[in-house]
């Protein structure tokens, strides 16, 4: 008898990464493709405005925010700040953080918490909060979101508290996601070591 054939049928929608990351010079050779002639030249348009509206300090806030993206390294923390002076007291300013936070985290993948704050001009608590933050943090994946609390709160503590014990640091790092959440709001109203001391006894 003739071999039988299988055809596959998909029985959903196949589930695909939120974020991806690409080899490096795969963007730039996809458009180097021929059949990509007219994307490449409208890229190219949108970078030139992208590259002027980084010189500008009068265009619009969120130009100048996207700008970041192909400002050099040394610029972007003073780009950062005068983008997040100029938005101050807007309606846009929310937002704003949130593009920034994302170019930097996107950008500058790697770096520190500290660092990431430096670059977009930032707080610890605006990084946290951002869209971009949650999204890289809280994908349902429990450990992931514990590593990102723990990481915020000791260096918080570290800022209100001065340096904490190792023993200190060894509960803390033992504290349960739900504790960890706790103590990053508490430590807002810490004023020094005592206060931390005095919320791990009384155990959060």
């Amino acid at each position: 008898p003739p071999p039988q054939t299988t055809t596959h049928q998909p029985t959903a929608t196949p589930q695909v990464p939120r974020s991806v990351a690409l080899p490096f010079g795969t963007f730039e050779r996809v458009l180097a493709l021929p059949e990509n002639a007219a994307a490449a030249k409208q890229f190219k348009s949108l970078l030139g405005q992208l590259e002027a509206a980084a010189a500008d300090p009068d265009a619009p806030p969120l130009l100048r925010a996207l700008a970041l993206l192909v400002e050099p390294e040394e610029q972007v923390p003073k780009r950062s700040a005068a983008i997040r002076r100029q938005s101050a007291g807007t309606p846009e300013a929310a937002g704003l953080a949130d593009v920034i936070a994302a170019i930097v985290i996107t950008r500058f993948n790697g770096r520190s918490l500290e660092e990431l704050c430096t670059m977009g001009g930032i707080t610890l608590e605006d990084l946290s909060q951002s869209v971009a933050y949650q999204e890289i943090f809280g994908q349902g994946r429990q450990e992931g979101r514990q590593e990102g609390e723990l990481e915020i709160a000791l260096l918080l503590l570290r800022r209100r508290c001065g340096n904490i014990t190792s023993d200190q640091e060894s509960r803390i790092r033992s504290l349960p996601l739900v504790q960890l959440e706790a103590l990053a709001e508490a430590l807002l109203d810490f004023r020094g070591a005592a206060d931390l001391e005095r919320w791990l006894a009384a155990g959060g």
